[in-house]
């Protein structure tokens, strides 16, 4: 990441967003200092709707994968994920509060809602460049709306970067 370069419009993929909610999970030193810098340049930011049903899964996934500093997997009692509800709905509830936190960090913050003509160019994205449905659709949506840089953690989207600036964002 160049120190010179700015940022001005960024399609940011779920897997970079998840990163920085949860202080201590994997990627998050690099990704906070990535977002840090977005809020710092005033940069235009983008996500698909679909980015909710994703992060609510991702956040699932720490919890159940043991992703979750110890601190927060005490604090959640996220030992009893498996055998109790109300602490699957509590940690749900921190991810999806840390989302909105996330959210207002930006001046400009653009959500893009999915649409049949987005899925009809995910389906040929996924023929094309035989990428996941999900990342497929974070690609059209980043053409539709004209953002030509992707950041992301995922290497899967070196795939596309013929068609997009894909910046790769990740520890190490």
């Amino acid at each position: 990441m160049s120190a010179t370069r700015t940022f001005a419009d960024v399609y940011l993929n779920t897997s970079l967003i998840v990163d920085v909610l949860i202080t201590g999970a994997p990627n998050w030193h690099t990704s906070n200092a990535f977002i840090a810098r977005l809020v710092t340049e005033n940069s235009r930011v983008y996500f698909s709707q679909i980015a909710y049903l994703e992060i609510g899964e991702a956040i699932r996934k720490l919890a159940t994968r043991q992703q979750v500093p110890e601190d927060l997997r005490q604090r959640y009692r996220l030992h009893r994920w498996g055998v109790d509800a109300h602490v699957r709905h509590e940690w749900m509830d921190f991810g999806l509060r840390q989302f909105a936190l996330f959210r207002q960090k930006f001046a400009e913050i653009f959500e893009v809602p999915f649409r049949e003509p987005l899925w009809r160019q995910s389906i040929d994205l996924m023929a094309q460049y035989g990428l996941k449905g999900h990342d497929a659709i974070h690609v059209a949506t980043a053409l539709n709306e004209g953002v030509q840089l992707l950041a992301t953690n995922d290497s899967d989207f070196r795939r596309v970067d013929t068609l997009l600036d894909v910046l790769i964002v990740r520890e190490g």
